[in-house]
């Protein structure tokens, strides 16, 4: 199933958290032009942001200006793949009552993840794609520019939306939120990343 944990890190049927399972969803894309080869395949990290320009890229169209949004259309003739880090922002459960989690994900596959409680993960997906053993003890210098970078999202400005009392009524019924100061939702956004090595 996509964006589901399906056992892995101890968690079933759960999309949230910020584990491979959930944040890494493929993006099958397929047009009738002659846009790209098929059989394509994107290198390199893609995100939602990405699918408007995609979409516009694909059908010709001319594509938003002023936005993080990178048609893949590009990367799939040839164009060379985003070199930044996401920056990662999720829940550790259903309710934001439960704990939020921030973290990095590299291009070359370093991954760190910071919860709520402090507690720090660092994973090498190249060799370790399922996210199976945390080496955070072992890679201290990776450990160090995530948690600069983590630093950073905490900082990005977020306004809570104003809800009228049956928009929230419905939305603690789906259990998104849980109570008056609950209003927001979890988010992915991209930041400039500091830092270098293996986070960069």
């Amino acid at each position: 199933m996509l964006g589901e944990m399906e056992g892995r890190a101890g968690l079933h049927f759960n999309h949230h958290g910020l584990y491979e399972g959930a944040v890494r969803v493929p993006f099958l894309f397929w047009s009738s032009g002659p846009a790209w080869t098929p059989g394509g395949r994107v290198q390199g990290q893609a995100t939602v942001m990405d699918v408007a320009n995609t979409l516009l890229g694909a059908a010709g169209l001319t594509q938003m200006g002023e936005t993080l949004s990178e048609s893949l259309v590009n990367r799939l003739m040839g164009a060379s793949m985003r070199p930044d880090s996401e920056l990662l922002m999720g829940r550790e459960g259903m309710s934001l009552s439960e704990g939020m989690m921030y973290g990095v994900r590299s291009p070359n596959g370093a991954k760190y993840i910071q919860h709520e409680d402090g507690t720090e993960e660092f994973y090498d997906l190249t060799i370790d794609p399922l996210e199976t053993k945390n080496v955070a003890d072992q890679q201290t210098r990776g450990v160090e520019i995530g948690r600069r970078n983590v630093e950073t999202l905490k900082r990005v400005p977020t306004r809570a939306p104003v809800l009228d009392a049956a928009t929230r009524e419905r939305l603690e019924q789906l259990g998104y939120v849980s109570g008056p100061d609950d209003g927001q939702a979890g988010a992915s956004g991209k930041t400039p990343v500091s830092g270098g090595g293996c986070l960069e």
